[in-house]
């Protein structure tokens, strides 16, 4: 163990990545922190992606190459993250990039404030414009009193996803995994589990991360979005299971409901998107009388469920002017998404 500059593992689920897998790993090997372990997961990629990782491995020593039969985007993190050695673990997606001091700006800011996590802002890239993004909305960077339900809150105020932050390893290898019954939401219980785990976090408010906000990226949801509704009633049983295995606030089903009913726009597309009018608007009231969407809907913040479900919300229980009005906004807004 190296104090002064602890072994980061970064790992990398590859699947389908051609195209962009080289700007990925060129970011990581430039880093200015050296000191890593890079284990590049091949999840059964039917393109170059595996022979591309068998190219970089033999270029430095610090690769490690797993190939693995498809099991999907969970099952290839959870096999990167077993095989890891680091004292800090660090995903990135294949098809984004990270600047070249992101990982030492993290390093050294968890070892100077002593804490057993770290996020960092990110930027939005798309064609021909990027956007700047905060992971936390804080302007705080300092985390310690993990059991007010208000850090708790602040933990999950940005997107649910797992490329903004390090982590320190021995707090979760051994207890936590993503997901693999999920195809998308296993980010969002894996950061939950983790907030169970740690003790304190910081936040760094430089833009370090590049998520390319490109087609291929939603690959996952677009073949999932039929199975919305199941997807988000297992994802509410899953995060309650959390509620019991970890240490929480108060109160801390407050997030799992907010999350559930932040996904209800989504759901509502994806009935929409996959039956006829009369047909969707049932499915849409039998999942709105399920107990998961009932217990829900009585403990939210309404700060953390997103602008659609809100709006939705805004009608109250589905009635003639609510269906015409999701279907519209549906059509509007929401089906090029899914």
């Amino acid at each position: 163990m190296n104090s002064k500059f602890p072994l980061v593992s970064v790992i990398v689920p590859i699947y389908n990545v051609e195209k962009y897998l080289s700007q990925c790993l060129d970011s990581v090997l430039q880093q200015s922190y050296s000191n890593l372990e890079i284990i590049l997961v091949d999840d059964g990629s039917p393109d170059s992606s595996g022979d591309i990782c068998d190219k970089y491995a033999l270029t430095d020593s610090r690769i490690k190459v797993i190939h693995k039969q498809n099991g999907g985007v969970s099952s290839a993190r959870n096999t990167g993250m077993y095989a890891s050695t680091g004292e800090w673990l660090y995903f990135i997606d294949p098809d984004d990039w990270i600047e070249s001091n992101t990982l030492e700006l993290a390093i050294n800011r968890v070892l100077v404030d002593k804490t057993d996590m770290c996020f960092f802002d990110y930027t939005e890239i798309y064609d021909k414009s990027s956007i700047p993004k905060k992971s936390l909305s804080t302007n705080q960077s300092l985390f310690m009193d993990l059991k007010n339900i208000d850090v708790l809150k602040t933990f999950f105020s940005g997107m649910g996803n797992c490329w903004n932050f390090i982590v320190r390893s021995e707090l979760i290898v051994e207890e936590i995994k993503f997901s693999e019954q999920l195809k998308i939401y296993e980010d969002v219980i894996f950061k939950f589990q983790i907030y169970g785990k740690i003790e304190s976090f910081s936040y760094i408010q430089n833009n370090l991360y590049n998520y390319r906000k490109i087609l291929t990226s939603a690959t996952r949801i677009h073949t999932a979005n039929r199975e919305y509704p199941e997807i988000t009633i297992l994802f509410f049983n899953l995060m309650k299971e959390s509620i019991k295995k970890f240490s929480y606030p108060i109160n801390s089903e407050l997030i799992i409901h907010s999350k559930f009913i932040g996904y209800f726009g989504m759901v509502v597309a994806s009935f929409f998107k996959n039956n006829k009018f009369i047909f969707a608007i049932e499915g849409i009231k039998n999942y709105t009388r399920t107990k998961e969407f009932k217990e829900a809907i009585l403990n939210y913040d309404k700060k953390l469920i997103g602008k659609t479900s809100r709006i939705y919300l805004m009608f109250g229980k589905p009635n003639l002017l609510w269906n015409v009005f999701v279907y519209i906004n549906w059509k509007l807004f929401v089906d090029k998404y899914i």
